[in-house]
């Protein structure tokens, strides 16, 4: 054996992963040196968009540099993924994720990346509490009562979603594995039509965010039996939660948050967690939160990743449950 070569092998290997390291940590130290893309992976408009655009404003102000949002739509989130994933993981590169980020990773036997593989979850960024809405007309008045009136119409009671595999379709199957009681689930292209469907009684009820439901329950065509939220909303705090109303355990929102290609430095994705946080404390970022029926929920890198990978689970296994899969 040729120790010298061998030695001479070693030195390279140990000075290459100093020089690597001393890299890392000096880009992670220099950053942010030029403008931040944040990718929504969905069209323009809607809630979501209207809040980020809010933050990001006070990020751009707080880090010194601008904050782009960069829409890149399509395949229920697929196509924006992808693009963060297979980026360059420097903290320049940035992923509006949400709840179809974990469900299109449980609910698809192939996607073009692998979503704990080649994402890091920098933050959580906020939430939209979702609320049983029935249509008016129907007569419960109370969980328990639609749950009775769901047995006596043997499966034939539908609730509308916003789409398969979306969080109001997760929730409604949520609802009948934890009760027993068969439900009839209606697909719509989106929230708008599936709350319309509700209004007209082609579906008698859904889960669904206030804000895409609040003008139909002040005209008296909707009303409200229960918040998916561990605790009463703030917005309707008259309204029982699910649990208060005897399903034990059950919880659903919609959430938000940031995500970073995985081999992002530490560093870099705690400074982007602690700038979210602090835009998100503003209290005129918080009034408009508030009047969008959004509630922020800041935190730190290790708290999300915990949240995201629990959110892996839970899909997976309710939508296992379910014999729901698209290859």
């Amino acid at each position: 054996m040729n120790t010298h070569h061998g030695s001479r092998v070693l030195r390279k290997g140990v000075i290459a992963l100093c020089l690597g390291l001393f890299t890392a940590g000096a880009a992670a130290s220099d950053w942010p040196a030029r403008p931040i893309r944040i990718v929504n992976p969905a069209s323009p408009g809607g809630t979501a968009d209207g809040l980020t655009r809010i933050v990001i404003e006070k990020m751009a102000e707080d880090l010194g540099q601008s904050v782009i949002l960069d829409f890149r739509a399509g395949a229920n989130g697929i196509i924006g993924t992808d693009h963060v994933a297979k980026s360059v993981p420097d903290g320049y590169t940035l992923l509006l994720c949400n709840s179809a980020t974990v469900t299109n990773a449980a609910l698809h036997g192939k996607l073009p990346y692998d979503t704990e593989r080649d994402l890091a979850p920098v933050s959580h960024f906020f939430e939209t509490p979702y609320f049983l809405v029935v249509n008016a007309r129907q007569p419960a008045a109370t969980v328990a009562e639609l749950l009775a009136l769901a047995r006596r119409s043997s499966g034939k009671l539908a609730f509308a979603s916003s789409g398969i595999g979306s969080t109001p379709h997760l929730t409604g199957e949520q609802l009948a594995l934890k009760t027993g009681v068969p439900l009839l689930h209606v697909p719509y292209k989106g929230s708008a039509p599936a709350v319309t469907a509700v209004v007209a009684g082609e579906a008698q009820f859904l889960f669904m965010s206030l804000p895409a439901t609040r003008t139909f329950i002040d005209e008296g065509k909707l009303r409200v039996l229960a918040t998916t939220m561990p605790a009463r909303s703030p917005f309707l705090p008259q309204v029982p939660t699910m649990i208060e109303s005897g399903v034990a355990d059950f919880t659903a929102s919609a959430w938000f948050g940031l995500c970073a290609p995985a081999g992002t430095p530490a560093a870099v994705q705690s400074r982007i967690a602690d700038s979210l946080g602090r835009a998100l404390a503003s209290p005129d970022v918080r009034q408009r939160f508030l009047e969008a029926g959004a509630m922020p929920v800041p935190g730190t890198p290790d708290a999300f990743r915990a949240f995201f990978e629990r959110s892996l689970r839970d899909t997976a296994a309710m939508l296992k449950a379910l014999g729901t899969k698209i290859d």
